[in-house]
Protein backbone atom coordinates (compact mmCIF):
# COMPACT_ATOMS: atom_id res chain seq x y z
CA UNK A 1 0.00 0.00 0.00
CA UNK A 2 1.65 3.23 -1.13
CA UNK A 3 2.00 6.42 1.78
CA UNK A 4 -0.25 9.00 2.38
CA UNK A 5 0.77 12.37 1.55
CA UNK A 6 -0.26 14.89 3.77
CA UNK A 7 -1.78 17.85 2.40
CA UNK A 8 -2.90 19.36 5.47
CA UNK A 9 -2.75 23.18 5.33
CA UNK A 10 -1.40 23.11 2.21
CA UNK A 11 -2.70 26.04 -0.63
CA UNK A 12 -3.95 24.51 -4.33
CA UNK A 13 -5.04 27.84 -5.97
CA UNK A 14 -7.80 29.18 -3.89
CA UNK A 15 -8.10 25.87 -1.74
CA UNK A 16 -6.33 25.11 1.53
CA UNK A 17 -6.12 21.82 3.06
CA UNK A 18 -8.21 21.01 6.25
CA UNK A 19 -7.88 17.27 7.13
CA UNK A 20 -8.54 14.27 5.43
CA UNK A 21 -11.67 12.89 6.16
CA UNK A 22 -12.48 9.74 3.76
CA UNK A 23 -10.60 7.28 1.89
CA UNK A 24 -11.98 6.46 -1.12
CA UNK A 25 -10.90 3.22 -4.20
CA UNK A 26 -9.49 6.73 -6.14
CA UNK A 27 -7.56 8.30 -3.26
CA UNK A 28 -7.66 10.26 0.01
CA UNK A 29 -10.54 12.43 0.09
CA UNK A 30 -9.81 16.02 1.42
CA UNK A 31 -11.87 18.70 3.46
CA UNK A 32 -10.83 22.14 1.87
CA UNK A 33 -12.00 25.49 2.54
CA UNK A 34 -12.01 28.30 -0.25
CA UNK A 35 -11.31 32.26 -0.47
CA UNK A 36 -14.78 32.74 -0.89
CA UNK A 37 -15.59 30.78 2.12
CA UNK A 38 -17.11 27.79 1.18
CA UNK A 39 -16.22 24.60 1.98
CA UNK A 40 -15.39 21.59 -0.43
CA UNK A 41 -14.68 17.80 -0.36
CA UNK A 42 -11.65 16.95 -3.05
CA UNK A 43 -9.60 14.35 -4.07
CA UNK A 44 -6.10 14.74 -3.11
CA UNK A 45 -5.20 13.35 -6.59
CA UNK A 46 -7.15 16.24 -8.05
CA UNK A 47 -5.75 19.42 -5.37
CA UNK A 48 -1.71 17.77 -6.66
CA UNK A 49 -2.61 17.78 -10.48
CA UNK A 50 -4.35 21.17 -10.39
CA UNK A 51 -7.55 19.85 -11.45
CA UNK A 52 -9.55 21.49 -8.73
CA UNK A 53 -8.33 25.02 -7.56
CA UNK A 54 -11.45 26.55 -5.84
CA UNK A 55 -15.26 25.50 -4.79
CA UNK A 56 -16.89 26.18 -8.31
CA UNK A 57 -16.27 30.36 -8.21
CA UNK A 58 -12.92 30.39 -10.26
CA UNK A 59 -14.78 29.16 -13.09
CA UNK A 60 -18.11 30.88 -12.24
CA UNK A 61 -16.15 34.41 -12.35
CA UNK A 62 -14.68 33.13 -15.88
CA UNK A 63 -17.75 32.22 -17.23
CA UNK A 64 -18.88 35.73 -16.40
CA UNK A 65 -16.20 37.90 -17.57
CA UNK A 66 -16.58 35.66 -21.26
CA UNK A 67 -20.53 36.28 -20.78
CA UNK A 68 -19.93 40.19 -20.54
CA UNK A 69 -17.97 40.71 -23.77
CA UNK A 70 -19.24 41.87 -26.49
CA UNK A 71 -18.13 39.98 -29.52
CA UNK A 72 -20.28 41.27 -32.68
CA UNK A 73 -18.99 41.32 -35.82
CA UNK A 74 -15.74 39.54 -33.96
CA UNK A 75 -14.15 36.96 -36.51
CA UNK A 76 -13.07 33.80 -35.26
CA UNK A 77 -11.82 31.48 -38.15
CA UNK A 78 -14.75 31.34 -40.68
CA UNK A 79 -17.38 32.34 -38.22
CA UNK A 80 -18.17 36.03 -37.77
CA UNK A 81 -20.13 36.86 -34.54
CA UNK A 82 -23.64 38.52 -34.86
CA UNK A 83 -25.24 39.00 -31.84
CA UNK A 84 -26.00 37.42 -28.62
CA UNK A 85 -28.95 35.08 -28.37
CA UNK A 86 -29.47 33.24 -24.94
CA UNK A 87 -27.74 31.19 -22.33
CA UNK A 88 -27.71 27.63 -22.55
CA UNK A 89 -28.35 25.35 -19.35
CA UNK A 90 -24.83 26.20 -18.35
CA UNK A 91 -25.35 29.72 -18.02
CA UNK A 92 -22.84 30.43 -21.53
CA UNK A 93 -24.04 32.93 -23.91
CA UNK A 94 -24.56 31.55 -26.75
CA UNK A 95 -23.47 34.08 -29.91
CA UNK A 96 -25.26 33.29 -33.38
CA UNK A 97 -22.46 33.26 -35.96
CA UNK A 98 -22.26 33.19 -39.95
CA UNK A 99 -20.17 30.89 -41.16
CA UNK A 100 -17.93 31.52 -44.49
CA UNK A 101 -20.23 28.98 -46.45
CA UNK A 102 -23.49 30.57 -45.54
CA UNK A 103 -24.28 28.83 -42.79
CA UNK A 104 -25.46 30.29 -39.79
CA UNK A 105 -24.82 28.21 -35.87
CA UNK A 106 -25.72 29.54 -32.51
CA UNK A 107 -21.40 28.92 -30.26
CA UNK A 108 -20.63 29.69 -26.70
CA UNK A 109 -18.71 32.54 -26.09
CA UNK A 110 -16.07 30.56 -24.71
CA UNK A 111 -15.66 27.85 -27.55
CA UNK A 112 -15.06 30.99 -29.65
CA UNK A 113 -12.54 32.61 -27.83
CA UNK A 114 -10.66 29.68 -27.04
CA UNK A 115 -10.42 28.69 -30.59
CA UNK A 116 -12.77 25.56 -30.24
CA UNK A 117 -15.10 25.97 -33.07
CA UNK A 118 -13.72 27.83 -36.28
CA UNK A 119 -16.46 26.59 -38.41
CA UNK A 120 -19.93 25.29 -38.90
CA UNK A 121 -18.62 21.95 -39.30
CA UNK A 122 -17.50 22.84 -42.97
CA UNK A 123 -13.84 23.38 -42.03
CA UNK A 124 -13.68 19.74 -40.91
CA UNK A 125 -15.44 18.04 -43.68
CA UNK A 126 -13.46 20.03 -46.07
CA UNK A 127 -9.85 18.56 -44.54
CA UNK A 128 -11.12 14.90 -44.18
CA UNK A 129 -12.19 14.77 -48.05
CA UNK A 130 -8.73 16.35 -48.62
CA UNK A 131 -7.15 13.32 -46.70
CA UNK A 132 -9.47 10.77 -48.50
CA UNK A 133 -8.85 12.60 -51.80
CA UNK A 134 -4.99 11.88 -51.41
CA UNK A 135 -3.24 9.02 -52.66
CA UNK A 136 -0.81 7.73 -49.82
CA UNK A 137 0.54 4.58 -51.34
CA UNK A 138 4.16 4.49 -50.56
CA UNK A 139 4.21 6.96 -48.26
CA UNK A 140 5.76 6.66 -44.83
CA UNK A 141 4.33 7.83 -41.77
CA UNK A 142 6.86 6.57 -38.46
CA UNK A 143 7.36 2.74 -39.30
CA UNK A 144 4.38 2.41 -41.23
CA UNK A 145 4.46 1.93 -45.62
CA UNK A 146 1.23 2.55 -46.75
CA UNK A 147 0.34 -0.38 -49.22
CA UNK A 148 -2.70 0.04 -50.61
CA UNK A 149 -6.70 1.07 -50.37
CA UNK A 150 -8.85 -0.53 -47.96
CA UNK A 151 -12.38 1.10 -47.69
CA UNK A 152 -13.62 3.38 -45.94
CA UNK A 153 -15.47 3.89 -42.54
CA UNK A 154 -19.41 4.31 -41.63
CA UNK A 155 -17.72 7.87 -41.89
CA UNK A 156 -16.53 8.08 -45.10
CA UNK A 157 -12.75 8.29 -43.97
CA UNK A 158 -10.27 5.66 -46.34
CA UNK A 159 -8.85 3.06 -44.14
CA UNK A 160 -4.96 2.03 -46.02
CA UNK A 161 -3.22 -0.99 -45.38
CA UNK A 162 0.27 -0.73 -43.86
CA UNK A 163 3.13 -2.18 -43.29
CA UNK A 164 5.07 -1.52 -39.98
CA UNK A 165 8.90 -1.62 -39.97
CA UNK A 166 8.62 -4.86 -37.74
CA UNK A 167 6.73 -7.08 -40.71
CA UNK A 168 2.90 -6.30 -39.20
CA UNK A 169 0.31 -5.30 -41.95
CA UNK A 170 -1.84 -3.17 -40.11
CA UNK A 171 -5.42 -1.10 -41.52
CA UNK A 172 -4.92 2.62 -40.07
CA UNK A 173 -7.67 5.46 -41.01
CA UNK A 174 -6.01 7.67 -43.02
CA UNK A 175 -6.53 10.67 -40.95
CA UNK A 176 -4.94 9.66 -38.33
CA UNK A 177 -1.88 8.67 -40.21
CA UNK A 178 -1.48 12.43 -41.79
CA UNK A 179 -1.85 14.07 -38.43
CA UNK A 180 0.63 11.48 -36.77
CA UNK A 181 -1.70 9.74 -34.07
CA UNK A 182 -0.47 6.00 -35.53
CA UNK A 183 3.24 5.88 -36.27
CA UNK A 184 3.40 2.02 -35.65
CA UNK A 185 1.46 -1.45 -35.48
CA UNK A 186 1.99 -1.00 -32.02
CA UNK A 187 5.37 -2.23 -31.50
CA UNK A 188 6.50 1.22 -31.00
CA UNK A 189 4.97 0.94 -27.32
CA UNK A 190 6.06 -2.18 -26.72
CA UNK A 191 9.99 -1.34 -27.66
CA UNK A 192 9.38 1.79 -24.84
CA UNK A 193 8.16 -0.53 -22.22
CA UNK A 194 10.87 -3.06 -23.09
CA UNK A 195 13.35 -0.30 -22.73
CA UNK A 196 12.28 0.95 -19.38
CA UNK A 197 12.71 -2.88 -18.05
CA UNK A 198 16.22 -3.05 -19.61
CA UNK A 199 19.56 -3.00 -18.15
CA UNK A 200 21.73 -4.31 -15.41
CA UNK A 201 18.66 -5.87 -13.82
CA UNK A 202 16.95 -7.74 -16.50
CA UNK A 203 17.23 -11.10 -16.89
CA UNK A 204 19.28 -11.22 -20.42
CA UNK A 205 21.81 -8.38 -19.89
CA UNK A 206 24.80 -9.46 -21.09
CA UNK A 207 27.60 -6.85 -19.30
CA UNK A 208 27.59 -4.53 -22.51
CA UNK A 209 26.97 -7.03 -25.32
CA UNK A 210 22.76 -6.18 -25.32
CA UNK A 211 23.48 -2.48 -26.06
CA UNK A 212 25.39 -2.87 -28.94
CA UNK A 213 23.00 -6.00 -30.30
CA UNK A 214 20.10 -3.19 -29.64
CA UNK A 215 21.82 -0.47 -31.90
CA UNK A 216 22.63 -2.63 -34.42
CA UNK A 217 18.97 -4.16 -34.37
CA UNK A 218 17.69 -0.49 -34.49
CA UNK A 219 19.47 0.75 -37.07
CA UNK A 220 18.25 1.83 -40.79
CA UNK A 221 20.44 -0.91 -42.15
CA UNK A 222 18.86 -3.24 -39.92
CA UNK A 223 15.21 -2.33 -40.85
CA UNK A 224 15.99 -2.11 -44.58
CA UNK A 225 17.69 -5.67 -44.53
CA UNK A 226 14.21 -6.43 -42.23
CA UNK A 227 12.15 -5.56 -45.63
CA UNK A 228 14.19 -7.14 -48.00
CA UNK A 229 13.51 -10.50 -46.65
CA UNK A 230 9.52 -9.88 -45.73
CA UNK A 231 9.34 -8.43 -49.68
CA UNK A 232 11.43 -11.29 -51.14
CA UNK A 233 8.61 -13.86 -49.21
CA UNK A 234 6.08 -11.86 -50.11
CA UNK A 235 5.08 -11.07 -46.46
CA UNK A 236 4.65 -14.46 -46.03
CA UNK A 237 5.46 -17.30 -43.29
CA UNK A 238 8.08 -19.41 -45.78
CA UNK A 239 7.11 -22.53 -43.39
CA UNK A 240 3.84 -22.63 -43.07
CA UNK A 241 2.57 -20.66 -46.41
CA UNK A 242 0.12 -19.16 -43.70
CA UNK A 243 -2.27 -15.83 -44.93
CA UNK A 244 0.02 -12.95 -45.61
CA UNK A 245 0.95 -10.90 -43.08
CA UNK A 246 0.59 -10.57 -39.66
CA UNK A 247 3.10 -10.57 -37.26
CA UNK A 248 6.20 -11.82 -38.81
CA UNK A 249 10.05 -12.18 -38.07
CA UNK A 250 13.14 -11.93 -40.64
CA UNK A 251 15.10 -15.05 -39.21
CA UNK A 252 18.73 -15.46 -39.44
CA UNK A 253 19.77 -18.86 -40.90
CA UNK A 254 23.17 -18.23 -39.34
CA UNK A 255 22.16 -16.55 -36.12
CA UNK A 256 23.04 -12.81 -35.92
CA UNK A 257 24.98 -13.37 -32.39
CA UNK A 258 26.89 -15.59 -34.08
CA UNK A 259 27.80 -13.31 -37.26
CA UNK A 260 28.68 -10.43 -34.57
CA UNK A 261 30.68 -12.90 -32.58
CA UNK A 262 32.70 -14.33 -35.72
CA UNK A 263 33.45 -10.76 -37.32
CA UNK A 264 34.67 -9.70 -34.23
CA UNK A 265 32.12 -6.77 -34.15
CA UNK A 266 32.46 -4.39 -31.49
CA UNK A 267 31.13 -0.84 -32.57
CA UNK A 268 27.90 -0.10 -34.83
CA UNK A 269 30.21 1.08 -37.35
CA UNK A 270 31.88 -2.28 -37.80
CA UNK A 271 28.54 -3.91 -37.67
CA UNK A 272 27.73 -1.72 -40.95
CA UNK A 273 30.12 -2.50 -42.70
CA UNK A 274 30.07 -6.15 -41.98
CA UNK A 275 28.48 -7.16 -45.65
CA UNK A 276 28.01 -11.09 -44.10
CA UNK A 277 25.30 -9.01 -41.38
CA UNK A 278 23.13 -7.73 -44.56
CA UNK A 279 22.94 -10.89 -47.13
CA UNK A 280 19.49 -11.12 -47.63
CA UNK A 281 20.29 -14.90 -48.59
CA UNK A 282 20.77 -15.31 -44.54
CA UNK A 283 17.41 -14.43 -43.68
CA UNK A 284 13.87 -15.94 -44.01
CA UNK A 285 10.27 -14.81 -43.34
CA UNK A 286 8.56 -16.72 -40.72
CA UNK A 287 5.75 -16.31 -38.31
CA UNK A 288 6.03 -16.32 -34.24
CA UNK A 289 4.91 -19.87 -33.94
CA UNK A 290 7.38 -21.26 -37.07
CA UNK A 291 10.25 -19.13 -35.40
CA UNK A 292 10.05 -20.43 -32.26
CA UNK A 293 9.73 -24.01 -33.61
CA UNK A 294 12.75 -23.02 -35.59
CA UNK A 295 14.94 -22.31 -32.86
CA UNK A 296 13.81 -25.50 -30.87
CA UNK A 297 14.94 -27.49 -33.90
CA UNK A 298 18.39 -25.97 -33.59
CA UNK A 299 19.24 -26.30 -29.89
CA UNK A 300 18.00 -29.96 -30.18
CA UNK A 301 20.62 -30.25 -33.41
CA UNK A 302 23.20 -28.30 -31.00
CA UNK A 303 25.33 -31.18 -29.55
Amino acid sequence: MSKKIDLTRQKFGRLTVLEDIDHKSKGVLWKCLCECGNIVEVLGSNLRRGNTKSCGCLQKERTSETNKKDLTNQKFGRLTALNDVNKNKHRHVLWSCLCECGSIINVTATHLLSGHTQSCGCLHKERTSETNRKDLTGQVFGRLTVLEDEGRTKQGKVIWKCLCECGNIVDVVGTDLSVGHTKSCGCYNKERTSEANSGEMCHWWKGGITPLYLAVRSCPQYKKWRTQIFQRDNFTCIHCNDTRGGNLIAHHIIFFSTLMEEHNITTLEEALQCEALWDTNNGLTLCVECHKKEHARLRDLTP
